[in-house]
């Protein structure tokens, strides 16, 4: 595995990160606007064992090539859903604890201005858990999240899904849509500038 970059005008890649990755990849890298940082969880896997045994979030420097960790949790802590925001200064991601039942993700937002700590930003539980940390607004202001539920009656198992935005500003969720047998789910695909 590596990561390259690759010339639109002569087609030439370049490989920006090789060997040092190896131990493996598990999101899609996030591309900063101004082309010179990305991030990804990765995942480093017991090849031994054949289990994962840690998640980090990664900061490629792309023109220097260096590599700085900017969160590494404890060994039983999931990450996924990696959101950079359009202003480049949040990352917000699902954040869970693995092999434990009853315990949902929950959104945490790092500061790339102050990455020591992230903030958790929506605890999963009192939601039924967090399945979709959605897209940012443009200002970076909002973010929209999905949370997901069933019961299963008479052998019949309903999915119910809700769409909330936090502002994070006022540091308040706001339901913005439920889905039901009548009512269908309303999904914020994007956001318009004002």
């Amino acid at each position: 595995k590596k990561l390259v970059s690759v010339s639109l005008e002569s087609g030439e890649i370049d490989t920006l990160f090789g060997s040092e990755i190896d131990k493996g990849f598990y999101t899609t890298p996030k591309i900063h606007q101004n082309f010179q940082k990305a991030y990804q969880i990765i995942r480093e896997i017991d090849l031994n064992q054949g289990s994962s045994l840690d998640y980090k979030i990664v900061e490629y420097d792309l023109i220097n090539k260096k590599i700085n960790v900017l969160y590494d949790p404890e060994n039983n802590i999931q990450l996924s859903e990696l959101r950079l925001s359009p202003t480049g200064d949040k990352l917000a991601f699902l954040h869970s604890v693995q092999n434990v039942e009853d315990i949902k993700p929950d959104i945490y937002v790092l500061n790339l201005n102050n990455p020591n700590t992230p903030i958790l930003l929506v605890e999963g539980n009192p939601y039924g858990g967090v399945s979709n940390p959605g897209s940012w607004s443009p200002d970076g202001n909002f973010l929209n999240f999905t949370t997901g539920s069933s019961s299963t009656i008479n052998g019949v198992t309903n999915y119910g899904f809700k769409e909330y935005i936090f502002d994070l500003e006022k540091n308040q969720t706001t339901l913005f849509s439920e889905e039901s047998a009548t009512n269908p789910m309303i999904r914020v695909l994007g956001w318009l500038a004002e």
